[in-house]
């Protein structure tokens, strides 16, 4: 799909990209666990997908809850790659849902 297909909710089959690691190797309260923590939280934020090689920017998107407001009244790198659709969390088999 283009992203500007799926953002908008109009091709229903993408999917989301998480993040774990071991708990045992980055420990509750670690810089470890923070640094990760930080990179997980940021990484999919528009401003984020914008630095990314134009090449790999079509096909990443970001969630509706990594901004504020209404999807018609974003500007910018949040119009750019916010996404006006999501799933319920923590399930991809899912059907998308407009939520913005």
């Amino acid at each position: 799909p283009t992203r500007n297909e799926a953002k908008a909710g109009n091709y229903g089959v993408v999917y989301e990209s998480t993040m774990q690691w071991n708990t045992e190797r980055a420990t509750p309260g670690s810089d470890l666990e923070a640094f990760l923590a930080a990179i997980r939280s940021n990484a999919g934020r528009s401003a984020a997908l914008a630095k990314l090689d134009v090449d790999t920017q079509q096909g990443v998107m970001a969630s509706p809850s990594s901004y504020t407001g209404g999807y018609v009244d974003q500007v910018g790198d949040v119009a750019a790659f916010g996404s006006r659709v999501s799933r319920l969390a923590a399930n991809s088999c899912a059907p998308l849902r407009v939520t913005k």
